[in-house]
């Protein structure tokens, strides 16, 4: 990979990023206030929800936007890893984290919901990396970007 040190640099960044997130003393949208913001009041309106049910539909996609980079990260970092082992390993950082917040952070709370959606967004993310080199593959260009 020719962007070797690029994407790690962006790697270490993320990653710093992520683990501030997920150890924050407090839940980090506390003072947010996005359930009455859009597209949550979209939600609400568009599919008669609740704004609790809409929070929690919007932070479960917020946790797989999250980690979708991590799976991406995991294959074009170690190309000899399966796609099942990039997200092996992206859950299992997951519920470290979430065990984490249940043990180390009494304001924060550890959910399985949450170790679902990240665990979906590596997966994502890992399929995207497999998907372009498939792609690379079929069409002749071998990684070059």
């Amino acid at each position: 990979m020719r962007n070797r040190p690029v994407v790690l640099s962006l790697g270490g960044l993320y990653l710093g990023a992520l683990l501030l997130i997920g150890l924050w003393p407090t839940h980090v949208d506390q003072k947010l206030d996005l359930a009455h913001r859009p597209p949550a009041t979209w939600l609400v309106d568009l599919l008669g929800l609740s704004n609790a049910q809409a929070y929690d539909i919007g932070e479960f996609c917020a946790n797989i936007l999250l980690f979708v980079p991590l799976g991406m990260l995991i294959m074009a970092l170690i190309p000899r890893v399966s796609w099942l082992q990039a997200v092996g390993a992206a859950g299992s950082l997951s519920i470290l984290i979430e065990l984490a917040q249940t043990l180390l952070r009494p304001d924060r709370t550890g959910d399985v919901r949450d170790v679902m959606a990240n665990t979906l967004g590596a997966a994502l993310g890992a399929t995207l990396v497999v998907g372009r080199r498939q792609a690379a593959a079929r069409f002749g260009s071998a990684e070059r970007s």
